[in-house]
């Protein structure tokens, strides 16, 4: 499962993994902090340099970096593609572990990647995936009575890690303390729990607090929750940015099939299998209706939910009279052989493409950016404008080629990327909306005489419709425009 799944990954998803541009500023965060320690304020535009910025997921962005560094963006694209295999053989493991059919596990695994697939890119937001998966698994484990309640002591390094990697930490963290209200509530009711004693009440109190408690143990202390909570709390964000607008909005109904599965078993489930591990993928659900960047976390939930669920659901049987084998006969969990063999074997990869890159000059033979989604072609002539402008040139851009311009020509400074959080509400409505009026005062006051825009984009309406813009070169993607002294009059 876990071979077949990476090798798939690698070499038929190696565009797909690149198509959000979060991940070339991330790495770019990443070699920042190499270069010049913890970033307090933003380098890549001209339009906010300088302005208060944290990195505030700089662990993910440092092992970007990391990877890059060793094998460029074929490097990042194993390793991810390397850590959903993973993801996924886990998964495909514990189901079988639990008594479900191979099938059956099978069909769990390809709706769950069906669920989670759009958030499936090189980015810090995959290491909260695997997280997520870690801890939720655990809680699982302790929740049905095969661990006791002192495996948990490594969740407090754990959320250590995440705090420092990714804002879904709070997801985490949430999921924690439903897990431990759930137990506390049903030890304090004499019902089946696995706390027995006060002292292991005290014992999951604190551990909550441990974890809780590592939020502020970062390079910006609680700078970093801030920024989370900034972005969470943007009313514009969800409205303009498609991973955290909401399910119905963005039409991602492919999450119903889990949602069908996982509701039939729950509705057939027995009384002993309803406990904290089959009903918390349940606020997960909702999470995910209100956000679709939450759909992958129900989903990673809901499988490990079902490994508890479908063995024991009360309409197996008479499946199992029809011909259809949803129960088969529980298998010892490949535990420590899964893990250790396929970081061992991700390892391998980064190792073999870094060679590899390496002799071929670096030239990427893996992840490729897809010339649909970003200007490509237009490297070279980007390239010779940064090379004839002034360092720091400012380039006027759309949103999602801000990070292609850092990466692909550094020494320009560009007009915006997606980092809500720096540019916040007013600036990036008013990038939306692109109004010749607002537009003209940022042209005129930095003197921008560059613009890489997206074929189509109001951006190009603008520029189009001004006079003083003329295509310089174009793409499938995108064009590249120069401003002239002509304007006329509109």
């Amino acid at each position: 499962m876990f071979a077949l799944t990476f090798a798939a990954v690698t070499l038929a998803g190696g565009g797909r993994l690149l198509q959000d541009p979060g991940t070339l500023w991330h790495t770019l965060a990443g070699e920042r902090i190499f270069a010049h320690g913890f970033p307090r304020e933003d380098w890549l535009s001209f339009t906010f340099g300088g302005r208060p910025w944290i990195a505030h997921q700089w662990l993910g962005e440092c092992l970007m970096a990391a990877l890059h560094r060793l094998g460029g963006l074929d490097a990042l694209v194993v390793a991810t593609a390397g850590g959903i295999a993973l993801l996924l053989a886990a998964l495909f493991a514990r189901l079988v572990a639990s008594g479900v059919s191979a099938l059956w596990a099978l069909l769990v695994v390809a709706l769950t990647v069906v669920a989670s697939a759009h958030h499936f890119h090189v980015r810090p937001h995959m290491l909260s995936m695997f997280a997520f998966a870690w801890l939720y698994a655990r809680l699982a484990d302790v929740d049905a009575g095969r661990r006791g309640l002192g495996s948990l002591w490594p969740v407090p390094i754990v959320f250590l890690a995440w705090v420092n990697a990714h804002g879904a930490v709070v997801g985490g963290l949430a999921t924690l303390a439903l897990f431990a209200l759930a137990w506390l509530g049903t030890w304090a009711a004499g019902a089946r729990s696995p706390i027995r004693s006060r002292r292991e009440a005290v014992g999951v109190c604190a551990l909550a607090v441990a974890s809780v408690a590592t939020i502020p143990v970062t390079p910006y202390g609680l700078d970093t929750a801030r920024a989370w909570f900034a972005i969470l709390a943007s009313p514009g964000l969800p409205r303009f940015i498609v991973e955290h607008a909401s399910l119905a909005r963005t039409g991602s109904w492919q999450v119903l099939a889990l949602v069908a599965l996982y509701a039939a078993a729950l509705a057939g489930a027995s009384r002993t299998t309803l406990r904290a591990s089959t009903l918390v993928p349940l606020a997960w659900l909702v999470l995910a209706f209100d956000r679709i960047r939450h759909a992958p976390f129900f989903a990673i939930a809901a499988a490990i939910a079902l490994a508890e669920l479908l063995p024991n659901a009360r309409w197996v049987e008479a499946l199992a009279r029809r011909g259809f084998r949803v129960r088969s006969a529980p298998r010892a969990p490949p535990g420590t052989r899964l893990a250790f063999g396929s970081v061992g074997a991700i390892a391998a990869a980064v190792a073999a493409v870094a060679i590899t890159g390496t002799a071929a000059g670096r030239s990427p033979v893996l992840a490729r950016l897809d010339p649909g989604r970003w200007p490509v072609e237009l490297v070279p002539a980007l390239v010779e404008a940064e090379r004839e402008a002034p360092a720091g040139a400012p380039i006027l851009n759309d949103m999602p080629f801000g990070a292609f311009i850092a990466y692909e020509a550094p020494g320009l400074r560009v007009f915006v990327d997606d980092r809500w959080e720096l540019y916040g509400d007013e600036f990036m409505l008013g990038y939306v909306r692109a109004d010749a009026a607002w537009l003209d005062e940022w042209v005129a006051r930095s003197g921008v005489s560059l613009a890489l825009v997206q074929n189509g984009s109001r951006l190009q309406g603008y520029l189009e419709r001004d006079g003083r813009w003329t295509a310089t070169a174009t793409s499938a993607a995108g064009a590249l425009y120069r401003r002239t002294e002509l304007a006329r009059t509109r």
